[in-house]
């Protein structure tokens, strides 16, 4: 099973992609980290400039439930 983990919305690119098909859950679309962010907390994701999330669920505007892929 992925692990989902909230990505801050403000890291990431606005330009979404088509998802690949996962094993679990669904994708509802594709993103690219523009900055770096470190994770705050044990349920945020650390990810590097260029880093592809894929994005599970939207929590509301400024956070996002996602996967580093």
């Amino acid at each position: 099973m992925a692990l989902m983990f909230l990505v801050p919305f403000a890291t990431i690119s606005a330009v979404k992609s088509a998802p690949a098909p996962l094993t679990s859950g669904s994708c509802l679309y594709r993103v690219r980290a523009v900055m770096d962010s470190q994770a705050q907390l044990d349920d945020e994701l650390s990810f590097t400039t260029g880093d592809v999330i894929d994005v599970i669920e939207e929590q509301d505007s400024d956070w996002l439930i996602g996967m580093s892929i």
